[in-house]
């Protein structure tokens, strides 16, 4: 992407306060739309797809931004210093486009988590030391071990709750009953430690066509929040864990609404986060 400013001063030419500012914004407006639509990879296929799960984070200590991408073949990693420049740092072989990552700086160790389906039926999470940039991948854990068609895991989600402990959700394909049930699991150990222990999982809410995707949301403690999203024109549910048990947010069974000021959502949710104040913001697929 190309950008040009021009102006003109007066005769003989001189730079003026007024010229000096001029070509001060001019070269933010080219140093800005330059930035707007950078390549960092190739894929021959959808490098993504339009669940919740997260593809993307910036690590402070070595000041790098990194993102995540399906190459049609496989999952790929690059790195950037300015967000503009950005070189490959390593594949993993996945070939998925449903995967989510989430990160955290434990113990002064940047680690990254990501969740991806795997082995034709089951859910499986690496854990990535980062390094400058150089991330350092442990050998796969099946958290979600699936069997068959009407036995398999799918659009899993991953988040670290305010202890340290490593959140997977997923969605449990039933097969030909054309119903999906939402599963988590919880890690019994910090994320930091040498290896990663899960929960058995639990199951939340019933299995129902409506189910489309998962988003995790960490609240305040051992506490977390998943916002589940329907279909087409169905509604969306919010279920918390308190620490012990899953419950539904609200009333109306276990398809009842979040209630917006706008509109309901409908179709999908593509981001939840909660403030410190315990506001929910949900970013999705709006509807009537």
């Amino acid at each position: 992407m190309k950008g040009r400013c021009s102006f003109t001063t007066s005769s003989p030419p001189y730079l003026s306060v007024l010229g000096i500012a001029s070509l001060i914004i001019c070269a933010l407006l080219i140093s800005i739309s330059s930035a707007l639509a950078q390549v960092v990879g190739a894929s021959t296929s959808k490098s993504s797809t339009t669940d919740a799960a997260r593809k993307s984070f910036y690590e402070s200590a070595s000041g790098n931004h990194w993102v995540f991408w399906y190459t049609g073949t496989q999952i790929e990693y690059a790195s950037s210093a300015n967000g503009t420049t950005w070189t490959s740092r390593g594949t993993l072989a996945y070939n998925t486009p449903n995967f989510s990552v989430a990160f955290k700086s434990i113990g002064g160790t940047p680690y990254v988590f990501l969740v991806a389906e795997a082995n034709t039926y089951d859910v499986i999470i690496r854990r990535g030391s980062i390094s400058g940039t150089t991330v350092t991948f442990d050998s796969e854990i099946t958290v979600l071990d699936g069997s068959s068609v009407s036995d398999k895991y799918i659009l899993p989600h991953v988040a670290l709750d305010a202890n340290d402990k490593v959140w997977t959700a997923a969605l449990k394909d039933l097969g030909d009953v054309g119903e999906r049930l939402l599963l988590t699991a919880r890690r019994t150990t910090n994320a930091g430690s040498a290896t990663l222990v899960f929960d058995s999982a639990s199951a939340v809410g019933s299995p129902s066509v409506i189910v489309a995707n998962v988003s995790m949301v960490p609240l305040s403690g051992a506490t977390m929040l998943a916002v589940v999203s329907g279909v087409s024109g169905s509604n969306s549910i919010a279920y918390e864990f308190n620490g012990s048990t899953w419950s539904m947010v609200g009333s109306g069974g276990d398809y009842g609404k979040i209630n917006f000021a706008e509109a309901g959502i409908s179709s999908a949710v593509y981001s939840a986060a909660y403030d410190s104040s315990g506001n929910l913001y949900v970013a999705g697929d709006f509807g009537s």
